[in-house]
């Protein structure tokens, strides 16, 4: 919802505190990604069958994500009747049905390669993680015009080399698990709130060159966007990091189970909720409330999320459940 700061037209605080919590929230990939690594690395770390292991992705990611990308692909047809069959097809094996479904396209590469990288990795030091890094900045740095075709720009912008550092990451982490949680347990309330307090801070400065490129509200400085690339990711670890602590610190038996329902939710959530968002700003133009309103935002958050939210639990109860939200029927039962 943030992220329509690129539509205010106005210079004011409400864009500059908008893409800085975009910047900020643009962590939730990275982690996901980070995630499974982790959780991968420690189910598969024996042997086990790799076309079970590919069977299994295709059941839980791949059937869910066409079903969603038809039904974006149909929002698309309202805004643009004249959509080609090509165009659709397209869209669907590169992941661009709606602005979010990209992310499909990236993580179906990561556990294609899981399997032989994750051998590849296997109990390698730190440096390893170090190299990975490098790639995945150098990659993301010259992506940018490497080919003049548009779809195939598109393509090489997705792949996996993108994100390749996080998902490395993952895997080390599950590789040395012990080592990193007795480290992590050694921060203190304090040294928690600084490292918050910083990745705020980073966020802030970064938003005026967030703005300088969406906005054209200044004039962006290439040397930031070159830092961008180097501090971005290691300030979606630290926020890792912040995240960490802070669960390990929490008690509340209640927080915890609302946590648990949201993770529950998390895939259909992050599914659906585009659709519902679509929907919700379809009903406030009317009204004249717009992206240059501070009640716009606090409307679009609140309503995407609940109706999201009631929108998983209606589906949970039916047949549908297991293709729109990949949750399995049987295995709830049971």
């Amino acid at each position: 919802m943030t992220s329509y700061f690129s539509k205010i037209v106005y210079f004011s605080g409400l864009p500059v505190v908008l893409s800085s919590i975009d910047i900020f929230a643009q962590f939730a990939v990275p982690m996901f990604i980070l995630l499974s690594g982790i959780v991968l690395s420690l189910r598969y770390d024996g042997e086990y069958s790799v076309i079970m292991f590919y069977k299994k992705r295709i059941n839980r990611l791949l059937i869910p994500y066409v079903i969603w990308s038809i039904i974006y692909i149909i929002v698309n047809i309202i805004s643009n009747p004249d959509l080609s069959i090509s165009r659709m097809i397209f869209m669907i094996f590169t992941g661009t049905a709606y602005y979010h479904l990209w992310f499909f396209f990236l993580i179906f590469q990561l556990y294609f390669i899981f399997p032989f990288y994750r051998k590849l990795l296997k109990d390698r030091s730190i440096l390893i993680i170090f190299i990975t890094f490098v790639i995945q900045i150098l990659f993301n740095h010259y992506k940018i015009g490497i080919v003049e075709d548009v779809h195939i720009a598109l393509i090489i912008k997705r792949l996996f080399l993108s994100h390749i550092f996080y998902f490395s990451l993952g895997i080390w982490v599950a590789d040395n698990i012990n080592k990193v949680e007795i480290l992590l347990s050694k921060t203190n309330k304090y040294a928690v709130l600084i490292l918050l307090m910083l990745a705020v801070h980073i966020s802030y400065v970064f938003s005026f060159n967030w703005l300088a490129v969406n906005n054209h509200f200044f004039e962006a400085f290439n040397t930031l966007i070159i830092l961008e690339k180097i501090l971005l990711p290691l300030l979606y670890v630290l926020i890792f990091i912040v995240l960490y602590l802070f669960s390990v610190r929490l008690r509340s038996t209640k927080f915890k189970n609302f946590m648990e329902v949201i993770s529950k939710y998390s895939f259909g959530i992050y599914l659906s909720h585009a659709l519902i968002l679509f929907a919700i700003i379809k009903v406030l133009k009317p009204v004249k409330i717009t992206p240059d309103n501070i009640s716009f935002y606090c409307i679009t958050f609140v309503g995407t999320f609940l109706l999201s939210m009631v929108f998983c639990f209606i589906i949970e109860r039916t047949l549908l459940s297991k293709y729109l939200l990949s949750i399995d029927q049987k295995k709830k039962v049971e």
